[in-house]
């Protein structure tokens, strides 16, 4: 996903955070992206959404296995979660048609994605 990312120009060296929270700066987008409520995404992984607000927040540490589910239940990886923003340059858009292609149509995709980089 980075070598996508990276090829399209979509890939940024640092993340510009929407929230303090070192970890997860983007959870907030991830939620507005899929029209998902913290008690709905708190239901998925199985704490409050007071819990919810405060990974959001930055006001607790997140347990890697938190972030393993949250990123399960936004439908998206732990490092998207952490580094992508999915309203910027379209990249959920992207990720989404992406997650899609089966594992041994990958490199066909990205030489087709390829062509439309190249000027």
């Amino acid at each position: 996903m980075e070598l996508l990312l990276d090829n399209l120009g979509m890939r940024r060296s640092e993340p510009k955070p929407k929230s303090k929270n070192a970890l997860l700066p983007y959870l907030g987008q991830w939620l507005k992206f899929r029209d998902m409520s913290q008690e709905e995404l708190a239901a998925e992984v199985g704490v409050t959404q007071g819990q919810i607000s405060f990974w959001k927040t930055g006001k607790n540490d997140v347990p890697l296995s938190a972030v393993h589910q949250m990123a399960a239940a936004l439908r998206c990886t732990p490092q998207q979660l952490q580094f992508t923003d999915p309203f910027e340059n379209r990249a959920g858009d992207m990720l989404d048609v992406w997650s899609q292609i089966p594992e041994d149509r990958i490199d066909l995709a990205l030489g087709a994605l390829g062509v439309f980089a190249r000027k």
